[in-house]
């Protein structure tokens, strides 16, 4: 894991958001946002390329605000 600043906040910032969706998709019984959750939380840990670190966090991100409307 990179310990850059651009890094850090990325962890913060997708690790926050996907603790909501996980906490939304438990309370909801929703598995795929209980699961993109898990994964946002998580995956920062394992990217080393900045800039694949914050389009993989977007998407999954996007992925899961699309999940949470239906």
């Amino acid at each position: 894991m990179n310990f850059s600043l651009s890094s850090l906040l990325a962890g913060f910032i997708f690790g926050v958001l996907g603790m909501y969706f996980v906490k939304r998709g438990k309370k909801e019984g929703h598995i795929p946002l209980f699961t993109i959750g898990i994964v946002l939380i998580g995956y920062s840990y394992f990217v080393d390329n900045i800039y694949v670190l914050w389009s993989l966090g977007a998407v999954l991100f996007l992925i899961a605000l699309r999940l949470a409307k239906d």
